[in-house]
C-alpha cells in the first residue's frame, strides 16, 4: 500500500508528517529508520504521526533512530501549520503531544506555541544527580544545568559555540547512566540580553540544525539566572526562533513553519 506524506522543516529541523487522523499508522523502529534514512528513505530530524485522540488531535514524535520523543517544538509548529492550511484548527486552539498540550497561534507569518512551564528539577528529566552537575570528559570538566519541557535538557553555557566540542560532549552526556532515558544536550552563547546562539545534540537524531525545546531550555536558564530579558531571539545553525517568558516563567516560542515537498512511499 502507498503512504502519503508531506516533508516540512522549521528553521531547518526537518520533518516527515504522516496524516493518520482517518487510517492508523503505527511504524515500528524498522520503518522509522528507513524513512528518516537521507540516503535510502525520504529523510528527516523526526517523524510525526497526526492523528485524532479524545475528542482532539494529537501527534507522536519518532526519532531518527526509531525512538521515540515526548515533545518537539518545531514539530509541533509544522503540525499546526499543516492543519491550519486544511482549516482543521485556529489560533488558540490545543494540540496533544506525547508531553502534554500545547496552545497554537499564527503572528506575521510566523506559527507560535505555548510551550508552558519549564521544570528545573532533576527527577522531571529522569536525571539522578543535581540540578547543576558536572561531567569530565578528556581532563575537561563541563558543568550543565538540567531542565525539562515533556522532554529531557542539559544545558552547557559556552563562551563560543563555534569551538564547543558538540560531538563529544553530548555523546558523552547521553550516554551517563545518570539519565534514566537518555538527554538532548544545548551549547548556549549569550551574545547580549535580546540575543542567544544555541547548537543541540538532540536525543535520538544527534546534531540537528534547530531544537525548539532546546532554545526554550536555553532561554530558561539564562532567563533563571538574569543573562537575558523576556524576549529572547535565539540563533541556531538552521534559523532564528523567537523565545518569550512571561512573569510567571510561561514560555512562547515562534518561527517559521514551511513546506519541501509531498509525496508517497511504499515500503
Amino acid at each position: 500500500m502507498k503512504q502519503a506524506f508531506v516533508k516540512m522543516q522549521g528553521a531547518g529541523n526537518d520533518f516527515v508528517l504522516i496524516d493518520a487522523r482517518e487510517k492508523p499508522f503505527r511504524p515500528d523502529p524498522d520503518l522509522v529508520r528507513w524513512i528518516a534514512d537521507r540516503r535510502y528513505g525520504i529523510g528527516c530530524d523526526q517523524l510525526l504521526v497526526i492523528e485524532f485522540a479524545g475528542g482532539g488531535t494529537a501527534y507522536h514524535i519518532y526519532n531518527s533512530d526509531g525512538s521515540t520523543a515526548a515533545q518537539c517544538g518545531n514539530g509541533a509548529r509544522c503540525v499546526a501549520r499543516y492543519l491550519a492550511d486544511l482549516g482543521a484548527i485556529k489560533p488558540g486552539d490545543t494540540l496533544q503531544s506525547p508531553g502534554g498540550s500545547v496552545v497554537v497561534d499564527f503572528e506575521a507569518g510566523l506559527v507560535s506555541i505555548d510551550m508552558g512551564h519549564p521544570s528545573f528539577e532533576s527527577a522531571a528529566a529522569g536525571f539522578s544527580g543535581a540540578a547543576r552537575d558536572v561531567i569530565e570528559i578528556d581532563g575537561t570538566t563541563w558543568t550543565f544545568d538540567i531542565v525539562s519541557f515533556g522532554n529531557p535538557h542539559a544545558v552547557i553555557a559556552v563562551d563560543d559555540i563555534g569551538s564547543a566540542p558538540v560531538g563529544a560532549v553530548g555523546r558523552a552526556l547521553q550516554e551517563d547512566e545518570r539519565f534514566a532515558e537518555s538527554v538532548n544536550v544545548g551549547f548556549a552563547q549569550v551574545v547580549d540580553r535580546g540575543h542567544m546562539r544555541l547548537i543541540v545534540y538532540e536525543r535520538g537524531a544527534g546534531e540537528t540544525l534547530a531544537c525548539g525545546s532546546g532554545a526554550c531550555a536555553a532561554v530558561a536558564v539564562a532567563r533563571r539566572d538574569d543573562r537575558v530579558d523576556d524576549a529572547v531571539n535565539v540563533t541556531l545553525p538552521g534559523g532564528t526562533l523567537r523565545i518569550f517568558s512571561d512573569d510567571i516563567g510561561s514560555m512562547r516560542m515562534a518561527g517559521p513553519a514551511e513546506y519541501s515537498f509531498r509525496g508517497e512511499f511504499e515500503r
